[in-house]
């Protein structure tokens, strides 16, 4: 038996390579920074013109999974409070952090090889019979997404390839049915 247990999902994106053809022309001229703190580069704080009609575009081409995750955990509506594009160039990476203490947070592996690295999360308490911090990556691959709680900290390591590895991550609540 558990006291607790921390839900996470992971999905494939359906017909990846057309949803990526669109996603390629919706952020075709996004803007990045490269701010002091940052070891990447994002669209993330950097405020545009048409900000709502992106992350309805976005939500539109990722429809089915989206209303996947609301199925898998019963909510009737969801809403994206916030959604930014990172770019980690070689030797680029993220440290620990964490996207507040509510709602869910979600990754779409947008362009990724499998020899880069994926996020890793920490598990919020400590082994039990060693007191070390647990670490978890997930196999991924481009064109997958995963979602999991916001207060979950996650990172991500260094870039060790030349080749960009570019994701796409969001913010959402949802509305219980």
């Amino acid at each position: 038996m558990n006291l607790f247990e921390i839900p996470c999902l992971k999905l494939s994106c359906s017909n990846w390579k057309q949803k990526k053809k669109k996603l390629d022309k919706l952020t075709k001229n996004q803007k990045l920074s490269r701010q002091e703190h940052n070891i990447f580069s994002t669209t993330r704080n950097i405020d545009f013109e048409g900000r709502e009609d992106y992350v309805n575009e976005f939500t539109n081409i990722f429809k089915e999974e989206f209303q996947k995750f609301g199925n898998e955990f019963n909510y009737r509506k969801l809403n994206i409070k916030d959604i930014w594009t990172v770019v980690y160039d070689q030797h680029d990476y993220q440290t620990p952090h964490h996207h507040g203490t509510m709602g869910w947070s979600g990754i779409l592996y947008y362009e990724y090889t499998q020899e880069q690295p994926s996020t890793i999360f920490m598990q919020p308490w400590h082994d039990l019979k060693t007191g070390a911090t647990k670490l978890r990556g997930l196999e991924t691959k481009e064109g997958d997404m995963v979602f999991f709680p916001s207060f979950i900290v996650h990172f991500c390591p260094s870039n060790h390839l030349k080749k960009k590895r570019k994701i796409i991550s969001w913010d959402l609540t949802g509305e219980s049915i």
